[in-house]
């Protein structure tokens, strides 16, 4: 009886603790200042890109992506702003935070701009902060629901979902940490759910560059995340080095679509 009931509070304090969590599928918008402040810097360029159709790619993800901003700042002009890419990234979020974003605003318009063309690519780099609260199913589940809002706003366009990057807690990359241990698990529960996708959705592709943050023994090095999550400068030229290739093997399979009338 002991024993029964043993397991029934434990039952009940893990059910408990699910509930408290933020569902990874569910849009939550987070309540600081800065971070409405940088959603509302995304919508106003988005309104002024469903006039002109002046974007092309899109990077939507969380810090990782907003980082091309400082440490990945001259990567990014020399191959990713010619590209006539925006980068629409907030360091912190997780699934549901880009889900909100999604639905209200940042990719409101775009597939039918006033002038120009609609968005060709939306590269999506996002889940390691979800792994701090979520298990990879959860983790994957969250991401996908992102892909589904994309898809939603943009029919016509690519959608790259990248692996989520290398992360750790220490020298070493912190292999055995929680949050690689549930990243590696997700990765592979990504790339089998969207090859499974690309059946029906031929403009849904999958890519893993994490190759190009490890070293021979599968580490992280600190010349390439700093704190084993953010990549240096030297990390996001190694990004860059694989991204670009691969965004341009992608829309030159594909006819570039016809501007607005």
């Amino acid at each position: 009886m002991l024993k029964i009931l043993a397991a029934a509070v434990l039952l009940s304090l893990s059910n408990l603790g699910a509930a408290r969590g933020p569902d990874a599928t569910k849009p939550e918008p987070r309540p600081n200042d800065w971070w409405q402040a940088r959603n509302t810097q995304f919508n106003d360029r988005t309104r002024e890109a469903a006039m002109k159709g002046d974007i092309d790619i899109i990077m939507l993800g969380d810090s990782i992506t907003q980082g091309w901003e400082t440490a990945g700042k001259k990567a990014w002009e020399e191959h990713l702003a010619p590209l006539n890419a925006v980068n629409y990234g907030i360091g912190g979020d997780c699934t549901h935070h880009v889900l909100y974003r999604i639905e209200h605003g940042n990719l409101e318009g775009l597939a039918a701009p006033k002038d120009g063309k609609a968005p060709r690519l939306v590269a999506i780099m996002i889940g390691t902060n979800n792994s701090n609260i979520h298990e990879a199913e959860e983790i994957t589940a969250g991401v996908l629901a992102v892909v589904d809002a994309v898809r939603a706003k943009l029919p016509e366009a690519h959608i790259l979902v990248q692996a989520i990057f290398p992360r750790g807690d220490g020298p070493g990359g912190g292999k055995q940490s929680l949050q690689h241990t549930r990243n590696t698990a997700a990765n592979t529960l990504i790339a089998a759910a969207i090859t499974d996708r690309r059946k029906a959705d031929t403009r849904l592709h999958y890519a893993d560059f994490n190759a190009s943050f490890i070293d021979s023994a599968g580490a992280v090095p600190a010349e390439i995340m700093p704190d084993y999550l953010h990549l240096s400068e030297d990390g996001y030229n190694r990004w860059a080095a694989a991204l670009v290739p691969e965004i341009k093997r992608i829309l030159a399979a594909s006819p570039e679509p016809a501007a607005a009338p």
